[in-house]
C-alpha cells in the first residue's frame, strides 16, 4: 500500500514538472503571433523551417503559344460515310451508306449525300467525290 502511494505521488510530481517545463514555451509562442500579424517578422532561429513548394524564379520559360488556326481543308473535316450494303439489279445499283452513326441512307449513282457526290456503284465498291477529294469505299476488305 505504501508503494502504491509513493508511485502515485512520484508520477503526479513528474507530470506537474513536465507541464511547468512546457508552459513557458507555449506562452512565448502565443505572444509571438500578434507581433507577426503586425508586420514583425519573428526570429528565423525560433521559426520552424518550412520551405515553399516552388520558387517563382525557378519556373522556367513559358510554354510555346498554341496555334489558333490549323490549315485544314473542308474535305478533311467532313465525315466520310461507311458502306453498309450494296444491291444491284441490272443497271440499277443502290448502296446503303451511314454517316456518324445516323440511320443508313439508300443512295444511287449521281445522288448527293452531305456534300459527297456518288460517282460510281459497283458490286463491291462505292466511289465518292466532293470536288476536291475522291474516296473509294469497299464493302469487303481484300487485303
Amino acid at each position: 500500500m505504501m508503494f502504491r502511494t509513493c508511485l502515485v505521488t512520484c508520477s503526479t510530481l513528474l507530470c506537474a514538472s513536465v507541464c511547468a517545463w512546457l508552459w513557458p514555451s507555449s506562452v512565448s509562442q502565443s505572444r509571438e503571433q500578434p507581433r507577426a500579424a503586425q508586420g514583425h517578422t519573428p526570429d528565423p532561429i525560433q521559426m520552424p523551417h518550412i520551405l515553399p513548394l516552388f520558387f517563382p524564379d525557378d519556373v522556367g520559360p513559358p510554354p510555346p503559344p498554341v496555334p489558333t488556326e490549323l490549315a485544314v481543308t473542308p474535305a478533311e473535316t467532313r465525315m466520310v460515310p461507311s458502306v453498309l450494303g450494296i444491291t444491284s439489279r441490272g443497271d440499277n445499283s443502290r448502296a446503303w451508306l451511314q454517316i456518324d452513326q445516323q440511320p443508313p441512307v439508300p443512295v444511287q449513282q449521281n445522288d448527293t449525300l452531305r456534300g459527297w457526290h456518288i460517282e460510281e456503284i459497283s458490286p463491291t465498291t462505292v466511289v465518292l467525290f466532293d470536288g476536291e477529294l475522291r474516296v473509294t469505299l469497299t464493302l469487303f476488305r481484300t487485303d
